[in-house]
């Protein structure tokens, strides 16, 4: 039986947004960390979403990872660890989606 590689990347995307909203909800200032990394997404070319006082961390990673078509195609090409837990701050997760000419952390 084979896999829908549409789900399987959908699984990525979630994992990977459901990560950030964590590590966003542990951070001592989750706004400064959306700031920080839409800044760095958009410089990347793969947002240009701006949050605001109001949006929330599950917003802004389903808005900036899961719902973007821009990582959508970039999901599938970049090594992600087997443990996403490994992951420990909004930084280093962001990291793994910028191409490494933009890759400032």
């Amino acid at each position: 039986m084979r896999t829908d590689p549409h789900s399987l990347t959908r699984k990525r995307l979630d994992a990977l947004a459901d990560r950030l909203v964590v590590l966003l909800n542990q951070s001592s200032d989750p706004q400064a960390e959306m700031r920080e990394a839409a800044q760095r997404l958009f410089e990347a070319g793969l947002t240009d979403f701006w949050p605001n006082q109001q949006t929330t961390p599950f917003q802004f990673a389903e808005t900036v990872i899961a719902d973007n078509p821009n990582v959508w195609d970039l999901i599938n090409q970049i090594y992600l660890p087997e443990n996403l837990r490994t992951l420990e701050t909004p930084s280093e997760l962001i990291s793994l989606l910028m191409p490494t000419e933009f890759d400032r952390a």
